[in-house]
């Protein structure tokens, strides 16, 4: 570029020495391409440098010229002035205003319909920048930038800015955000959340949280609606920084919705959206799991367990729902246990589906592990006992093992009159059963594998034989051995006779060698 650019140069030192705004200003004016280029090089390497140079930029009058470039020059001479109304308009009122004055948006709009990916990024950058107050976004929607912006979000260089631009787009304007809606942007925005880079992933979700700031339905509705509440989810735990902070605001807002799906009896596809949703955001944290609570999730959610004709996927959804809703303590399950969720998991206890079966048995494990027994009279009265003795001396998968085997260790790990309940009910021979390491049935290849293609969840398919035999193995066995410690403190004698001890000193034996 033809300017002594150094760190060391004071702002405007070099600008006013070298007369540099009417110099700029011929060279923009003359008719060769190769000098219209270096100018709008230089004018765009200024603006883009420090907030001095840009208002001196805009001063000069070089912006109508500028303008007529977006039109006329190169592709190279296009790109660079493109980027030079960017960088005037950013967070500066009065240059955008300069800038819309000289009726820039046509020929900005022109270039988001350049296919050239450059000028693209550089209009969609003007428009975003020039999207910031309420006067500006309807002068923008006015020129009818909205569809070039959605056409840009599946190409994979200008979308970051596009998404962007629509963010700024839609910020506190309700006309804005249906229009955004009615054009069908939702599910582009959720596509860059799924395969774009973390800025065009932190630019989308930023897009649209905004859309669920107003709490309007039909926005809400769409993204719902997009299929996107796992990966949003997902963000929120495995996602960049930026993405991660928009989604967490995001979810929230959209807590009423998923509470609305669940509610949709009769269309299963949605319920199940919603009950997966839920799961998600369920275990995220206990704030989330407080606002799902507060907006009415708990008794839809009990609905789907009590019918007798819930879609089976949609009950391991509600179900593995409520399980992560019962990962908090004291008064914050309360009002699970008080709504009477206790009987209805023991009941799916028995339920034909494995996942079922799991999710039940791990959602009584969480309202029992709180080392304080609150609720295990809940679950020793609903009968659960008897029904975990039942999976344990059964053909049950390791993982339900597991989760029933925990749920006597939290039981009897307090009252004794529970250790005493639990034994009575004949847990003892089937405990020692789990820690001699009887072998779950081997799985069906073809339930495996579409389990592993449909349910894309935090707990993904393990398939028979690997690594995850063995540590769900582990975890039955360790869970039972602590039920068993538990239960020695009033039976040791009755654990000894029925083989338990010799069952324990093997286990024990078996990890030391191991």
């Amino acid at each position: 570029p033809p300017f002594p650019a150094t760190p060391s140069t004071p702002p405007g030192t070099w600008m006013t020495r070298f007369s540099w705004p009417g110099a700029s200003i011929e060279l923009l004016a003359s008719d060769s391409p190769q000098q219209q280029e270096r100018s709008a090089a230089a004018i765009f390497h200024l603006a883009c440098t420090n907030a001095q140079f840009r208002d001196e930029i805009v001063a000069s009058g070089v912006v109508p010229r500028l303008v007529e470039l977006l039109s006329s020059g190169t592709v190279v001479t296009k790109e660079k002035v493109a980027g030079a109304l960017k960088c005037l308009c950013f967070n500066n009122v009065k240059n955008q205003d300069a800038v819309l004055a000289a009726n820039a948006l046509p020929p900005l709009i022109d270039l988001l319909r350049s296919n050239v990916p450059a000028l693209e990024v550089e209009a969609a950058g003007a428009i975003r920048h020039l999207a910031t107050t309420a006067e500006n976004r309807k002068a923008v929607a006015e020129a009818g930038a909205l569809q070039p912006l959605i056409d840009l979000l599946p190409k994979r260089i200008p979308q970051e800015q596009a998404a962007a631009a629509l963010r700024s787009f839609v910020n506190k304007s309700s006309k804005n955000e249906r229009a955004l809606v009615e054009a069908g942007a939702v599910p582009k925005l959720v596509d860059i959340l799924r395969t774009g880079n973390a800025a065009a992933q932190e630019q989308a979700a930023g897009c649209l949280k905004n859309l669920t700031v107003k709490n309007h339905a039909d926005s809400e509705r769409a993204i719902m609606q997009a299929n996107g509440m796992d990966i949003i989810i997902g963000h929120l735990q495995f996602g960049a920084p930026g993405v991660k902070q928009q989604a967490a605001a995001m979810v929230k807002n959209l807590v009423d919705r998923m509470v609305e799906c669940l509610q949709a009896i009769g269309e299963p596809a949605k319920q199940e959206q919603g009950a997966l949703a839920i799961r998600h955001l369920a275990a995220f944290g206990s704030e989330e799991r407080k606002a799902i609570l507060a907006e009415g999730a708990l008794q839809p959610l009990l609905a789907i367990l009590q019918a007798e004709d819930s879609d089976a996927d949609v009950l391991v959804e509600a179900v593995g729902a409520l399980r992560n809703l019962a990962l908090d303590t004291g008064e914050a399950v309360r009002p699970i246990v008080a709504a009477g969720a206790v009987p209805l998991l023991t009941k799916l206890l028995e339920s034909e589906h494995v996942e079922v079966q799991e999710h039940a048995a791990g959602a009584l494990r969480n309202l029992a592990n709180d080392g304080m027994g609150e609720y295990h009279n809940d679950i020793i009265g609903a009968g659960a006992v008897q029904a975990f003795v039942k999976l344990l001396g059964a053909d049950s998968p390791l993982e339900v093992k597991a989760q029933v085997a925990g749920t006597l260790s939290c039981v009897t790990s307090v009252y004794s009159a529970h250790r005493t309940a639990v034994y009575d009910a004949g847990a003892v021979p089937a405990l020692i059963q789990v820690l001699q390491g009887e072998q779950e049935p081997a799985a069906d290849e073809n339930e495996e594998e579409k389990e592993a293609v449909t349910l894309q969840r935090p707990e993904s398919a393990v398939s028979a034989g690997s690594a995850g035999d063995h540590a769900r193995s582990s975890e039955a066995q360790r869970q039972a051995s602590m039920a068993l410690q538990n239960l020695a403190a009033k039976h040791a004698e009755e654990i000894a006779d029925t083989g338990g001890l010799a069952a324990l000193e093997e286990l024990y034996k078996a990890s030391t060698d191991a």
